[in-house]
Protein backbone atom coordinates (compact mmCIF):
# COMPACT_ATOMS: atom_id res chain seq x y z
CA UNK A 1 0.00 0.00 0.00
CA UNK A 2 1.31 3.40 -1.01
CA UNK A 3 0.12 6.83 -0.01
CA UNK A 4 -0.28 8.93 -3.15
CA UNK A 5 -0.08 12.63 -2.28
CA UNK A 6 -1.77 15.24 -4.44
CA UNK A 7 -2.43 18.92 -3.89
CA UNK A 8 -4.70 21.54 -5.42
CA UNK A 9 -4.79 25.29 -4.98
CA UNK A 10 -8.09 27.14 -4.92
CA UNK A 11 -7.86 30.08 -7.33
CA UNK A 12 -11.04 32.15 -7.09
CA UNK A 13 -9.27 35.05 -8.84
CA UNK A 14 -9.21 33.09 -12.12
CA UNK A 15 -12.10 30.61 -11.79
CA UNK A 16 -15.85 30.86 -11.75
CA UNK A 17 -17.45 29.91 -8.40
CA UNK A 18 -19.29 27.08 -10.15
CA UNK A 19 -16.09 25.60 -11.64
CA UNK A 20 -15.06 22.14 -10.50
CA UNK A 21 -11.49 21.28 -9.55
CA UNK A 22 -10.05 18.06 -10.97
CA UNK A 23 -7.62 15.61 -9.36
CA UNK A 24 -5.88 13.00 -11.51
CA UNK A 25 -6.20 9.54 -9.94
CA UNK A 26 -4.96 7.27 -12.74
CA UNK A 27 -1.86 6.22 -10.74
CA UNK A 28 -3.85 5.27 -7.62
CA UNK A 29 -4.25 1.51 -7.23
CA UNK A 30 -6.96 -0.35 -5.28
CA UNK A 31 -4.62 -1.00 -2.32
CA UNK A 32 -3.29 2.57 -2.21
CA UNK A 33 -4.54 5.59 -0.32
CA UNK A 34 -4.95 9.04 -1.92
CA UNK A 35 -4.15 12.05 0.27
CA UNK A 36 -5.37 15.36 -1.17
CA UNK A 37 -4.21 18.64 0.37
CA UNK A 38 -6.05 21.79 -0.65
CA UNK A 39 -4.53 25.27 -0.40
CA UNK A 40 -5.80 28.75 -1.26
CA UNK A 41 -3.91 31.11 -3.56
CA UNK A 42 -3.99 34.07 -1.14
CA UNK A 43 -4.82 32.68 2.29
CA UNK A 44 -2.01 31.17 4.36
CA UNK A 45 -2.15 27.59 5.54
CA UNK A 46 -4.12 24.58 4.42
CA UNK A 47 -7.84 24.67 3.54
CA UNK A 48 -8.16 20.92 4.18
CA UNK A 49 -6.60 17.47 3.90
CA UNK A 50 -8.75 14.60 2.59
CA UNK A 51 -7.94 10.89 2.36
CA UNK A 52 -9.56 8.36 0.04
CA UNK A 53 -9.35 4.57 -0.16
CA UNK A 54 -7.67 3.51 -3.39
CA UNK A 55 -10.49 1.07 -4.15
CA UNK A 56 -12.93 4.01 -4.21
CA UNK A 57 -10.99 6.03 -6.78
CA UNK A 58 -8.84 3.49 -8.68
CA UNK A 59 -11.43 2.83 -11.39
CA UNK A 60 -11.62 6.53 -12.23
CA UNK A 61 -9.10 8.67 -14.10
CA UNK A 62 -10.08 11.76 -12.13
CA UNK A 63 -12.19 12.91 -9.21
CA UNK A 64 -13.78 16.34 -8.95
CA UNK A 65 -14.74 18.74 -6.20
CA UNK A 66 -16.43 22.09 -5.83
CA UNK A 67 -15.15 24.72 -3.41
CA UNK A 68 -17.67 27.09 -1.87
CA UNK A 69 -16.92 29.84 0.60
CA UNK A 70 -19.53 30.32 3.32
CA UNK A 71 -19.17 32.55 6.39
CA UNK A 72 -15.44 32.93 5.72
CA UNK A 73 -14.79 29.16 5.62
CA UNK A 74 -14.28 26.93 2.61
CA UNK A 75 -16.62 24.01 2.06
CA UNK A 76 -15.30 21.24 -0.18
CA UNK A 77 -17.88 19.01 -1.88
CA UNK A 78 -16.72 15.96 -3.80
CA UNK A 79 -18.73 14.93 -6.87
CA UNK A 80 -19.55 11.60 -8.49
CA UNK A 81 -20.23 9.61 -5.35
CA UNK A 82 -16.65 9.80 -4.08
CA UNK A 83 -16.31 10.60 -0.39
CA UNK A 84 -13.18 10.89 1.74
CA UNK A 85 -12.64 8.38 4.55
CA UNK A 86 -10.80 11.04 6.56
CA UNK A 87 -10.82 14.81 6.45
CA UNK A 88 -9.17 17.60 8.37
CA UNK A 89 -10.35 21.12 7.71
CA UNK A 90 -8.49 24.18 8.94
Amino acid sequence: MAIIKKSRTLRPSTRQPSSLYRVNTDKVGPADRLQLTIYHEKEPGIVGVFEFEGKDVSGKNTIHFAALQQNGKWEIRFKGGVNPIKSKKE
